[in-house]
C-alpha cells in the first residue's frame, strides 16, 4: 500500500468517525428532547431508520470541516425529523392551550418555549461539537508533525560519532536541523493566557 493510499484511507476513517460523532450526538439529542417532552419511546425499527438518515446527512456534510452552521442544520433537522416521526400522526397534544397534532405531549407546554428549548440545546451541542472538531484537527496536526520528525530522522541516520557527541555535549543543533523542516510557524496566540 502506497503512502497516498494509506493517507486516503486515514482521511476516510477520520471523516467517518467525525460524521458518526455528529450524527449520533444529533440523534441522541433529538431522542432525549422527544422523551423529555413526554413522547413515548419509538419502535426500534423506526429509531434505527431515523438514526441512519441522520448519519447519512452527517457523512455528506463532513467532507469539510464542521462549522456552527452545518452543525446546527444537522442538530435542528434531526430534532424536527424525530419530533414529526415519533409523535404519531393521530395523537393530539397540547401546546399553549391549543391542541396540535404531532406536537409535544407535555400538557400546558407552550409552543414558543419548546422551540426555544430545542434551539438552545442545539446551539450548546453545536458549540461543544465545534470545540471537539478544533481539538481533533489540532491533534491531527500534532501527530502529522511528529510523523514528519520521525520520518526525517529515519531518512538521515546519525553517525555514531555525532550521536555520541550530541549525548555528551547536549548539542541541540542537530535536533534543530531535524525539526527545521517540520515545525509549522504560527502567529501569536488568539487570546492572552491569564
Amino acid at each position: 500500500m502506497s503512502r497516498a493510499d494509506l493517507a486516503g484511507a486515514a482521511v476516510g476513517v477520520l471523516r467517518s468517525v467525525r460524521a458518526a460523532v455528529v450524527g449520533l450526538s444529533a440523534s441522541g439529542l433529538a431522542l432525549l428532547g422527544h422523551l423529555a417532552a413526554g413522547g413515548t419511546a419509538p419502535p426500534p425499527g423506526q429509531l434505527v431508520l431515523a438514526v441512519v438518515a441522520v448519519l447519512v446527512v452527517s457523512l455528506a456534510l463532513s467532507a469539510r470541516r464542521w462549522t456552527i452552521g452545518p452543525l446546527l442544520a444537522v442538530l435542528l433537522g434531526s430534532q424536527a425529523v424525530f419530533h414529526v416521526a415519533f409523535s404519531g400522526a393521530g395523537a393530539a397534544h397540547v401546546h399553549g392551550g391549543q391542541h396540535m397534532p404531532g406536537a409535544s405531549a407535555m400538557p400546558g407546554h407552550p409552543w414558543l418555549l419548546m422551540l426555544v428549548g430545542h434551539g438552545v440545546a442545539a446551539l450548546l451541542t453545536a458549540l461543544l461539537l465545534r470545540r471537539g472538531e478544533d481539538w481533533l484537527w489540532g491533534l491531527v496536526a500534532l501527530l502529522t508533525r511528529a510523523w514528519r520528525v520521525v520520518r526525517v530522522a529515519s531518512e538521515e541516520p546519525l553517525g555514531a560519532h555525532r550521536a555520541r557527541a550530541m549525548s555528551r555535549s547536549g548539542d541541540v543543533r542537530l535536533v534543530l536541523d531535524l525539526l527545521e523542516h517540520v515545525v509549522a510557524r504560527r502567529g501569536p496566540p488568539e487570546r492572552a493566557i491569564a
